[in-house]
């Protein structure tokens, strides 16, 4: 009775920690690329029946549907039973996150213990990066998961006694690699790392050694045939896919000042615990070559272990720096932060260093929760004022020297009284925060692609300008406003067409804004961001020196024809 009763807490407080993605699940638009380009996609097959390779009518062709097409299946199929809309295409990776949640809650439960485990699902739950990214249709929530879920079936089959069970586990794995490997490219190899960890250091018999390796070859198997199809009719083109362009030249969006440092900075962010992740990382297994030396002992925490430590180590120093990359360090990064919490309580509340880690962890909270204090830092490391660093960092110093003088029992006395209310309250802080920003989602998105496409629709014309600020090729596709225009950009739409102009990114170049005089009957719309700073304020005040403004958003700018001469 008491077993079922703990059963039941338990889903009930992991339900409490999963709730908060499906919070406001539709509201705001459609995300202005990633999420843009994955739902035109899916509606591909609804409205063309391009099952299998989206790249005849996908924007750009085979730019946008190199990845493969399990997170469009999925979304396409909630277009058949919700139509086409920001719930439906944001569903199946909420779901993920949810499952997430809970695969990690059970991994964890082989690391530490009952309650915190329950800690680590809901430090995962509270992560920033896990809340925006669970609740927008892309494919990286889905991948992680399925990551999560191949961890767990290795820990199963490892672990099971029964050889009926074990080939209901070897089966699940053998999904789990497929559904990774249909979900994403290179990232969706991370299952073969468990596997392999398991094979040499987990000591499973043969049979169990048997089911590791058929289930890799399956899940490999099940996924190979697309693969394959798309070399065939793509050839290198495709093929180049897989080799990540992103470790060496900047791909998407600006390059980040911060550097190498800005994963740890985006891991704090996202969730200050990973200070302890970090800490874990350099005293769970020092020197460096006793990880391998102790993998036996703890195959998992050494996996956990190398994923995090490897992860960091690649993308920090990879050009390309996006946010979302982040959602690959996260899960690894709250086991070991866990299990860094549960030693630290376990056995260093009476060191000095464990008053420096808990401060070091309410420092991290007030850097995560407050953006004004980010701003001001870089505002200082930029030139400008440093009076509100020096002031955070002189608290910081008084604080951390006032706990080294207090007495040892003195210490010791605080600690124990505020170690489990900082170490479980915060996580409950944290989730809370993810609520108040799901609350506030819809202002925060509304970025105008819906009424610049009404606009359109019902300006009576077939043709339009689209100018936008231009990295490569891929950036004069405008998928957001694509969505909502039903596809116009793309010839889904036969009647109607599109003419696509880029101009520089961080430079005013009027020789190249003159090329849109050259269709003077055409409305004109003009799609920017703040990250250009001074120079769409420039743009737009040349182009309404020529045309009437027509429409004003956060993202887009709709001008009229040319007037005639009088």
């Amino acid at each position: 009775m008491r077993a079922r009763s703990q059963r039941h807490n338990t889903f009930a407080l992991l339900l409490i920690c999963s709730l908060p993605i499906l919070f406001r699940l539709d509201a705001g638009e459609v995300q202005a690329w990633d999420e843009a380009l994955f739902a035109l996609r899916a509606q591909t097959i609804s409205l063309f029946g391009d099952v299998w390779d989206q790249t005849e009518h996908a924007p750009g062709g085979l730019y946008s549907s190199t990845y493969p097409p399990l997170t469009m299946w999925m979304m396409a199929g909630a277009f058949s039973l919700f139509g086409p809309d920001a719930f439906a295409i944001r569903l199946f990776a909420a779901l993920c996150a949810i499952a997430g949640i809970v695969l990690i809650y059970g991994i964890a439960r082989r690391l530490v213990s009952r309650d915190i485990a329950l800690m680590t699902a809901a430090l995962l739950a509270g992560s920033l990066q896990w809340n925006t990214y669970g609740r927008m249709g892309m494919t990286d929530v889905p991948v992680v998961t399925f990551a999560l879920l191949a961890l767990w079936s290795v820990l199963k089959i490892c672990e099971e006694q029964r050889s009926a069970y074990v080939r209901r586990w070897t089966a699940l794995l053998a999904v789990a690699v497929a559904a990774g490997l249909m979900s994403k490219i290179v990232v969706s190899l991370l299952p073969l790392l468990f596997i392999g960890m398991a094979w040499r250091f987990a000591g499973p018999d043969r049979v169990k050694r048997r089911a590791l390796l058929i289930a890799g070859l399956i899940g490999i198997g099940l996924a190979l045939p697309w693969h394959l199809m798309m070399a065939a009719r793509h050839g290198l083109e495709f093929a180049s896919a897989f080799v990540p362009p992103h470790l060496t030249s900047a791909v998407e969006g600006p390059r980040p000042l911060s550097g190498w440092w800005y994963y740890l900075n985006q891991l704090l962010i996202g969730n200050p615990f990973s200070l302890f992740a970090l800490v874990g990382l350099l005293v769970t297994f020092k020197p460096p070559l006793r990880l391998f030396r102790r993998a036996t002992d703890n195959w998992l925490l050494a996996t956990v272990t190398l994923w995090f430590g490897l992860g960091l180590l690649v993308f920090s120093f990879a050009t390309t720096k996006m946010p979302h990359y982040t959602l690959l360090l996260l899960p690894p990064a709250v086991f070991l932060a866990a299990y860094t919490l549960e030693q630290m309580m376990d056995s260093w509340l009476h060191r000095r260093a464990a008053w420096a880690g808990i401060l070091g962890l309410l420092a991290c909270c007030v850097w995560a929760l407050a953006p004004a204090l980010r701003t001001a830092v870089k505002d200082a490391f930029g030139g400008g004022s440093a009076v509100i660093l020096g002031v955070f960092m002189l608290v910081l110093l008084l604080a951390l020297l006032s706990g080294m003088l207090l007495k040892q029992d003195l210490r010791e006395s605080i600690m124990a009284r505020t170690a489990l209310v900082i170490t479980f309250g915060l996580p409950v802080v944290l989730i809370l925060n993810v609520m108040r920003i799901n609350a506030d989602s819809a202002e925060r998105h509304a970025d105008g692609a819906w009424q610049t496409a009404q606009v359109l629709e019902y300006s009576g014309r077939n043709s339009f300008v689209y100018l936008t600020h231009q990295r490569n090729d891929g950036d004069l596709l405008g998928p957001q406003l694509g969505w909502y225009t039903r596809g116009w950009p793309y010839g889904w739409r036969p009647e109607r067409n599109v003419v696509s102009l880029g101009i520089p990114e961080y430079h005013f170049d009027e020789n190249a804004l003159q090329e849109v005089q050259h269709w003077p009957n055409d409305l004109l719309v003009y799609h920017y961001s703040p990250l250009y700073g001074a120079v769409h304020l420039r743009v737009r005040q040349w182009l309404e020196a020529r045309r009437p403004l027509l429409l004003q958003t956060n993202r887009y700018l709709v001008f009229g024809a040319i007037p005639a001469k009088p």
